[in-house]
């Protein structure tokens, strides 16, 4: 896993994100129940957008993306 940071869209007003742990890759954010947008980015990484995540209400949403750094040519 790497150190990648998520956004929530339409969150809240500051558009606030959170960090995942480098070891496990692990992340939470606590969010009232609707639907949500997350993007996921890291150095070295496109950004990618997961659309239409369903939150419910005193439930965990758990999520597992693999940001891919794209086809690797030699310099």
């Amino acid at each position: 896993p790497i150190e990648a940071k998520i956004e929530i869209e339409g969150h809240d007003l500051d558009n606030t994100h959170v960090i995942s742990e480098s070891v496990h890759g692990f992340y939470q954010r606590l969010l009232e129940a609707g639907v949500y947008d997350l993007t996921f980015s890291a150095p070295g990484y496109p950004p990618l957008t997961v659309q239409n995540v369903a939150v419910s209400r005193y439930a965990k949403t758990s999520i597992n993306i693999e940001l891919d750094a794209g086809e690797l040519t030699p310099g």
